[in-house]
């Protein structure tokens, strides 16, 4: 399964969050590209460990500044497969 991201994931996301674990709920493997999150914090965070406790995740980028920061802070990018990785576009 492919899920594109975009925009900003804060709290006021958790609801579209769930929807796409649900949307996800039975596929074996999901590539998540993520080069149209312009902002992200835990929410984000935790869509994706959530993800990989139930099934492959690779992720795809160019990560933006502020998201490609906060997952290599949170150490989050160690536990995931991703593409495009040092293709960071400044914004």
């Amino acid at each position: 399964m492919v899920i594109t991201l975009s925009g900003e994931f804060d709290v006021e996301s958790e609801l579209d969050v769930e929807l796409i674990l649900e949307v996800a709920s039975s596929a074996e493997s999901v590539e998540v590209h993520l080069a149209d999150v312009t902002f992200a914090d835990s929410t984000l965070l935790n869509l994706l460990l959530r993800m990989a406790d139930r099934f492959e995740v690779r992720l795809v980028g160019p990560l933006q500044r502020q998201p490609a920061r906060l997952m290599e802070l949170t150490g989050v990018l160690e536990r995931f497969a991703v593409r495009g990785r040092g293709e960071e576009r400044p914004r």
